[in-house]
């Protein structure tokens, strides 16, 4: 499958925006963002926004890759994440630098459009990059996956087995967000609009973009579980007999 499933430059103002939507972390997509970058840098873009709203994660090289085409210079070799393990295998804690890309594009801030469906390796990267450049978060709260697994063949059986086996922390050994990665501006999907400019999670981005500034005061709970009305037949569906 396709995993950079929409890319573009808009301009907002004096800025110019490179904007993608990433699906999945997957082999094929090192290549898929190699692209989507060189197109950005040729570009000129002045600003990046990831929507990782509808990405579960996917594996953590895909993840160092994405990173080292975003960083400044003084951030590679630093740490990105650690992985942590309990006490009887602590021996297999080790951490993960950032590798810069040559192509980086070398910012220091970028926005993440993100929501419930953004999980795992997605939270990987936005935690990781916290502690070294200025990371927004809108839409909603991640899903809240800080934890990874190994997996293990059954001598028994054609079983295999994956449990939760270390967690991950970031330079600041922040982990343990299980209740997700918290947002800065809650703004619930536009389906009435495609990806880009006019929808209203970019919006919301573009605003802060050029002002400094979110309006949104709406809470995880506002936009995406308070019923905007009591529905008790079809009636009230549908609005018709």
């Amino acid at each position: 499958m396709n995993t950079v499933v929409y890319k573009n430059i808009i301009t907002a103002g004096t800025d110019k925006i490179g904007y993608f939507v990433f699906k999945s972390f997957i082999g094929p997509s090192i290549d898929e963002i190699t692209k989507t970058f060189d197109y950005f840098r040729t570009g000129g873009i002045d600003e990046l926004v990831i929507d990782l709203r509808y990405n579960g994660g996917g594996r953590m090289d895909v993840v160092n890759h994405l990173a080292g085409l975003v960083i400044p210079d003084n951030v590679d070799g630093q740490l990105f994440f650690g992985y942590v393990h309990n006490n009887n295998k602590s021996t297999r804690n080790i951490g993960c630098n950032f590798e810069q890309n040559a192509n980086s594009l070398r910012l220091n801030k970028v926005y993440f459009i993100a929501g419930k469906g953004s999980a795992s390796a997605s939270e990987a990267i936005i935690n990781g990059l916290g502690p070294y450049i200025d990371v927004y978060i809108i839409g909603d709260d991640t899903y809240g996956k800080p934890v990874g697994m190994y997996s293990f063949e059954s001598n028994v059986s054609n079983l295999m087995y994956v449990p939760i086996t270390f967690k991950l922390v970031n330079a600041n050994n922040y982990g343990g967000y299980y209740d997700g990665l918290k947002a800065d501006s809650y703004v619930g999907d536009d389906v009435k609009h495609y990806f880009g400019e006019g929808e209203a999670v970019f919006d919301e981005v573009s605003l802060h973009i050029q002002t400094g500034s979110f309006t949104s005061t709406k809470s995880s709970y506002d936009i995406f579980r308070k019923p905007f009305k009591e529905i008790r037949n079809l009636k009230d569906e549908i609005g018709s007999l």
